[in-house]
């Protein structure tokens, strides 16, 4: 047990080797998190090492090849709406730090922020602007300033803005009908 590794993903499989043809087993782990490393820091940690004492075996041994350096995460973006745009906000903004930059464009009043974070230590921000009539338009994103490999900030619609309620209507009672 290691135990500053946080969350990871192990897969073992059958790995052929050229003695005799038996075969071995290799193993593929990947890192999400460490402990004590903040949340959403997602860094390239330092390599592991195999203590052979305990292999059992003619030939017992262990190799270790990193395939993919990690990459810290870090920087920022802004949001675009309309021909606005908000300050920098940083990668790991909370939500109040979302809700405050949009809060400071022109055009939206009322904005509630949550943020999850997910699975690998990246952030989902769910922005809902409740003083808006009709559709506000898709916003847009600039990741120019985000650090990290394939680091990018995605915005996706999950409900159009709708027109208010408009129109006249009728009430009925007992027969008597209002104009």
């Amino acid at each position: 047990s290691l135990n500053n590794v946080g969350n990871i993903s192990v897969t073992r499989f059958e790995w052929p080797n050229n003695f005799a043809h038996k075969t071995g087993f290799a193993w593929t782990i990947t890192f999400f998190s460490m402990h004590g490393e903040p949340s959403g820091r997602l860094s390239d940690w330092p390599m592991l090492n195999i203590d052979y004492q305990s292999l059992a075996g003619t030939r017992a041994q262990g190799t270790v090849v990193e395939e993919k350096k990690g990459s810290l995460l870090g920087g920022g973006y802004s949001i675009l709406f309309a021909q606005l745009e908000t300050k920098l906000i940083p990668f790991n903004a909370t939500a109040d730090d979302v809700k405050h930059a949009l809060s400071e464009l022109s055009g939206i009043e009322e904005v509630d922020v949550s943020r999850e974070t997910t699975v690998n230590g990246t952030f989902r921000w769910l922005c809902t602007f409740s003083s808006a009539v009709g559709d506000i338009g898709m916003l847009r994103v600039n990741n120019s300033a985000l650090t990290g490999e394939h680091s990018y900030v995605e915005i996706t619609s999950l409900s159009n803005g709708t027109d208010p309620l408009g129109g006249s209507f009728k009430l009925a009672f007992a027969g008597d009908t209002s104009d």
